[in-house]
């Protein structure tokens, strides 16, 4: 601030010689979540005549709210900022000018967001609340320190406080309004609680939590549960849609351990295992046991067709296979076995062509059973 003003010496509001003013910081509110918080205090930070500053304590104090599991209404950015000047030994009155600035430090250091300007704010028995806004990125979990800078209206240059007032931990509530982004480059960002559900987070929007690791052997999400068997350290539930989607460049989903699905499971990929069975319910005691059944593996990616066939007054049969079966199949193999009687002399006398095949040696009235199998044309 200018410490005298020549121009004007019988504007006595502006008249700056000598004069100390004295700002407390009474709080950084947050008036997003709840409302804003009303505070009070005596910090003070003097600015004498010469330039010299003295300290003391800032005490917070905060009236409590009740508030709701989920927000009525859209939330913003911006909170409450409420301070007291002093002119001298009396509590300023009139109109002054302030400039807001955000810093990384308590000195030194780099500005957060935009220089805010609150000009011709009415200040009333010393206090002086103004709404404060630096946008979405500034609190995402780093300290923060504001700086102020005050004047009587248009009345020359700023006169900058000292120190700069550490943020606190109110307006960090903004990294919990929906769309925050938060960001660590030391550690992880962690939810933990003895209850069944420790983090419970709904929105209407299409991702209300999304989580990205930079790091080479980064996790995005990491769940973790120690409560007994049938505890889960990441549960999905989609009543209509999709529980868990994993998407990735290597592998979308990797498991160690044992996996049991319940339910259908559909691979339009490849599928690679060590081994296959299928395990059911027994037939003779669904209660107390169960039936396994191991894979048919083959070297080929191989489909295995077979039926009845009953041959007529020459011997011979033609096997109608379905509309789509050359279509799927090439290189066909095929076995016949005589049912009832031996049949030394049965072969196939037409191979498969336009989906359909002939048998043949037999003799009237035969039951040959038939087997084809064929390698799949997209192997």
């Amino acid at each position: 601030m200018n410490k005298t003003n020549k121009t004007n010496k019988t504007n006595k509001t502006n008249k700056v010689v000598g004069r100390k003013i004295v700002t407390t910081l009474l709080a950084i509110a947050a008036a997003f979540l709840v409302g804003s918080l009303a505070a009070g205090g005596d910090a003070a930070a003097k600015v004498g005549g010469a330039g010299q500053t003295e300290h003391s304590s800032m005490v917070l104090q905060a009236q409590q709210f009740q508030q709701s599991s989920e927000p009525l209404v859209p939330v913003g950015t911006s909170f409450t900022y409420q301070g007291r000047l002093k002119d001298g030994p009396n509590p300023a009155n009139g109109q002054y000018d302030f400039e807001f600035k955000l810093f990384d430090a308590l000195t030194g250091g780099t500005q957060v967001g935009q220089t805010i300007t609150r000009a011709n704010q009415t200040v009333s028995e010393g206090l002086v609340t103004v709404s404060l806004d630096f946008g979405s990125t500034a609190f995402e979990g780093q300290a923060r320190y504001l700086e102020v800078a005050v004047r009587p209206t248009r009345s020359g240059s700023f006169t900058t406080l000292s120190p700069r007032q550490a943020v606190s931990p109110a307006p960090y509530a903004m990294g919990l309004r929906p769309g925050v982004a938060i960001t660590s480059t030391t550690s992880s960002v962690q939810f933990g609680g003895e209850n069944q559900m420790p983090v419970d987070i709904r929105s209407e929007e299409n991702v209300p939590l999304r989580s990205v690791s930079l790091h080479e052997l980064g996790i995005g999400v990491f769940g973790y549960a120690n409560g007994g068997e049938n505890s889960e350290g990441i549960h999905g539930y989609s009543g209509n849609g999709i529980g868990v989607y994993g998407q990735g460049g290597a592998w979308a989903g990797y498991f160690q351990g044992d996996v049991n699905v319940q339910g259908d499971v559909n691979v339009t990929g490849n599928l690679s295992k060590g081994g296959g069975s299928f395990k059911i319910d027994h037939p003779l005691d669904p209660a107390n046991k169960y039936l396994y059944h191991s894979f048919v593996e083959s070297p080929d990616m191989m489909n295995i067709y077979n039926g009845n066939a009953t041959l007529d007054a020459k011997g011979e049969a033609t096997v109608v296979m379905p509309e789509w079966f050359g279509a799927l199949n090439k290189e066909f193999r095929y076995q016949l076995t005589a049912v009832g009687a031996p049949g030394p002399n049965l072969y196939i006398s037409k191979k498969v062509e336009n989906n359909r095949f002939s048998i043949a040696g037999g003799s009237p009235g035969m039951e040959v059973s038939w087997q084809v199998t064929g390698i799949r044309k997209d192997a």
